[in-house]
């Protein structure tokens, strides 16, 4: 069972200030009618106070919306009934005056980057589509050129990740908050118990190192690339000097093994795991017939002492191939 915090605060249109005046702790989610009923008696304090209240703001949850149109439905009811025949009614009563009801402007730009990458806009005679805005893109700051402006990989291909840090995800009828993620997280293996899954702290807040591995970073009006680093790392320690850095292969370029042995490894659609493989090993010459691979317990599960003598093996060879190169100049 998740809880969640429903706050309703009063702010002026035309001078700076907020003021919270209610809030509710929501167990599960929140019914339609239930938001309704709990609606009215905030807006009823504030009129009865004195304040004149225009409009109410949300985001586009679907109990905040489904409970605006109820209202709206109930109001275009009710003026139906006095007579009043007009259809175009927008607004909803409350005390007997008139409410207005907006959306929160970021969700309605995020809900508008969503349909715009998926339908065309059609302004007058002129069509508008997603690909010429990629198009642009693509072709912004090229050839080592500044770009024009602070678009980013994540602004025109978000992936799953990206949307969900920002909004909500619906996932059939249940919606999915990151922060949840981030609750079960902080309570996975609590109390010394073991973990029920395999995320990091990198997955859930991963570093400026982690992300650069993937996409560029932008600071500021410069753009900075892995491919950048690696140039600058094949050139450190180049004729036989000292590196500036603690930077090895592994972290430049790691290998299949490497990236195995701490996440799966998607092949088209099938997934391999490290488990499997540390299976079929410890399966591997049983009941006395011979191994089918050269594999031994020190390439399935290499302790300190195994990776610190090819640490030294490296660091040695390293160290030879410095020598003759002294010793040819």
């Amino acid at each position: 069972m998740l809880l969640t915090k429903l706050v309703f605060m009063l702010r002026g249109i035309f001078s700076n200030w907020k003021i919270p005046i209610a809030f509710n702790f929501v167990r599960d989610g929140i019914k339609t009618f239930h938001l309704k009923k709990i609606l009215k008696e905030p807006i009823a304090a504030i009129f009865k106070s004195g304040f004149i209240l225009r409009c109410t703001v949300s985001d586009q949850g679907s109990a905040n919306v489904a409970a605006i149109n109820s209202l709206i439905a109930d109001t275009r009811e009710d003026i139906l009934r006095s007579g009043n025949d007009d259809p175009n009614i927008f607004h909803y009563m409350i005390d007997k005056k008139k409410l207005y009801h907006m959306y929160d402007v970021p969700h309605l730009l995020k809900c508008f980057r969503n349909n715009f990458q998926k339908n065309d806009l059609l302004i007058g005679t002129q069509r508008a589509q997603w690909n010429y805005i990629e198009m642009v893109y693509a072709s912004d700051g090229a050839q080592g050129r500044a770009r024009t402006t602070k678009l980013t990989d994540k602004h025109i291909k978000p992936n799953i990740y990206d949307k969900m840090k920002k909004n909500d995800l619906l996932i059939g009828t249940q919606r999915a908050q990151w922060n949840y993620i981030e609750m079960v997280y902080a309570s996975d293996g609590a109390q010394g118990r073991a973990r029920t899954t395999k995320l990091t702290d990198k997955h859930i807040k991963p570093n400026t190192y982690d992300k650069m591995k993937k996409n560029d970073l932008l600071i500021g009006t410069q753009r900075a690339q892995w491919n950048y680093i690696e140039m600058v790392y094949a050139s450190d320690g180049a004729q036989g000097r000292a590196r500036t850095t603690k930077l090895t292969d592994k972290h430049i370029k790691p290998n299949t093994y490497d990236k195995m042995k701490k996440n799966d490894l998607l092949i088209g659609t099938q997934r391999a795991q490290w488990n499997y493989i540390e299976m079929v090993y410890a399966s591997d010459g049983a009941q006395g017939r011979a191994r089918t691979t050269k594999l031994t317990d020190k390439h399935i599960k290499p302790n300190s002492y195994d990776k610190m003598k090819e640490r030294k093996a490296t660091m040695k060879s390293g160290l030879i191939n410095s020598m003759s190169q002294v010793k040819a100049l």
